[in-house]
C-alpha cells in the first residue's frame, strides 16, 4: 500500500512539474516575447518593397534641381513568388499596360526560378506613374503578386538625360554597393556609384490574403528601414540645366540624333540629349540597339567624317550646289 502510494504520489509530482514548466513557457513567451512573435506573425501575411526604389544620393542639375526622381507615384509592383499563373498574368497586363508579354513573364520567371531565396521574394517595378485608367484595369483583374503602391522611382516619367545619368541595375560586384543588391550600370551612375550608392529606405508593406491578394481597406503601412545604411550617401551636382535639357529633348523628339549645348565661355555642357531613348525600366524590351547608343559622345564610323570632307571638297570647287540632292 505503501509503494502504491508513493508511485501515485510521484506521477502526481511529474505532472505537476511538467505543467509547472508548460506553464512558466507560456509565461515566457506570451510577456517576454509576445511582441515579437505578434510581429513575426504578422510579417508572414505583409508583403513589402522599398518605397524608394533605390535608396541612392540625387543627381542635380546646375542650379539644384534633381534630375532623378524624388516623389512618389503610383507604381505596378510584381511580387513573382505570388504570382499563381505566370502566363495569364503576363497576358492581363501587357493587354492593360502595353508590354510585351514575353517581356513581363520573362522577368516573372526570371526571379521566380532563382536559387537565392532573397532574389526569389524580391518584388520589382513593372511600370511606374500609371494612369488612373490604367490603375482600376488592375485592380479590377485582382491579380495575385500585382499591386497598386506609391513609391519614389529612381527615374522621372520622361527620363531626361538618360544616356547621361545612366540606370541602376543588380549588382555583380563585392564593394559597398553590393550590400544594397543594386550598383549603377552606365552613365553618372556608374561613374560615381561610389558617391551615390549606400543609403537605406523604409518599406512599403500591404496585408495579404491566403491567396496573396491584398486585403481591401487595409491601405498601406510605412515600415522602418530594417537595413542601416552601408554608409553615409552623397549627392552630386553636374553642369547640365535642366530647362535646357528638356528643350533640346522636345526638339529632338522620335528623331534619330544627339543635341550638345556648351557654354562656349566657360566649358560646361549645359544639355546633352540623344535620340532614341531608352526605357530604364524595361531594359529586356526589344528595341532597337540603336536607342542605347550615346550618340552624343560614342564614336561612329570613320566614313562619316570623309564624307563631310568630301562635300567641302566639291561645295569650294563648285561642282555641286547646297541646294543639290543625292539619292
Amino acid at each position: 500500500m505503501y509503494f502504491q502510494r508513493k508511485r501515485v504520489l510521484t506521477l502526481y509530482l511529474f505532472f505537476f512539474f511538467v505543467f509547472l514548466f508548460l506553464l512558466g513557457r507560456l509565461c515566457y513567451i506570451q510577456f517576454f516575447n509576445g511582441p515579437r512573435y505578434a510581429q513575426q506573425a504578422a510579417g508572414q501575411r505583409l508583403r513589402a518593397i522599398n518605397y524608394i526604389q533605390y535608396p541612392r544620393g540625387d543627381i542635380l542639375d546646375r542650379y539644384g534641381r534633381p534630375l532623378n526622381n524624388t516623389l512618389p507615384q503610383p507604381c505596378v509592383a510584381v511580387f513573382p513568388v505570388l504570382v499563381e499563373d505566370t502566363l495569364e498574368a503576363a497576358r492581363v497586363l501587357a493587354e492593360i499596360l502595353y508590354i510585351p508579354a514575353e517581356t513581363v513573364s520573362g522577368k516573372i520567371g526570371t526571379i521566380k526560378q532563382g536559387k537565392n531565396i532573397k532574389i526569389v521574394n524580391s518584388p520589382f517595378i513593372l511600370k511606374a506613374n500609371v494612369s488612373e485608367t490604367e490603375i482600376e484595369k488592375i485592380r479590377q483583374a485582382q491579380l495575385p503578386g500585382v499591386y497598386i503602391l506609391p513609391l519614389v522611382t529612381r527615374y522621372q516619367t520622361d527620363w531626361p538625360a538618360v544616356h547621361l545619368l545612366g540606370y541602376v541595375g543588380a549588382s555583380g560586384s563585392n564593394d559597398g554597393a553590393s550590400a544594397r543588391g543594386t550598383e549603377g550600370k552606365t552613365g553618372i551612375e556608374k561613374q560615381y556609384d561610389s558617391f551615390l550608392s549606400g543609403g537605406a529606405s523604409e518599406k512599403v508593406a500591404i496585408l495579404i490574403d491566403d491567396r496573396g491578394r491584398a486585403l481591401s481597406g487595409r491601405g498601406f503601412t510605412l515600415l522602418p528601414a530594417t537595413e542601416r545604411a552601408v554608409k553615409e550617401m552623397y549627392g552630386i551636382e553636374i553642369t547640365i540645366d535642366y530647362r535646357y535639357q528638356q528643350a533640346v529633348e522636345e526638339a529632338l523628339g522620335d528623331k534619330s540624333g544627339a543635341v550638345v549645348v556648351m557654354d562656349v565661355n566657360t566649358g560646361d555642357i549645359l544639355a546633352m540629349a540623344s535620340s532614341p531613348k531608352f526605357d530604364p525600366y524595361m531594359l529586356e524590351k526589344p528595341v532597337s540597339s540603336d536607342a542605347y547608343v550615346n550618340k552624343a559622345l560614342q564614336s561612329y564610323p570613320p566614313a562619316s567624317v570623309f564624307k563631310i570632307v568630301l562635300a567641302a571638297a566639291l561645295l569650294e570647287e563648285g561642282l555641286v550646289h547646297p541646294d543639290d540632292i543625292f539619292v
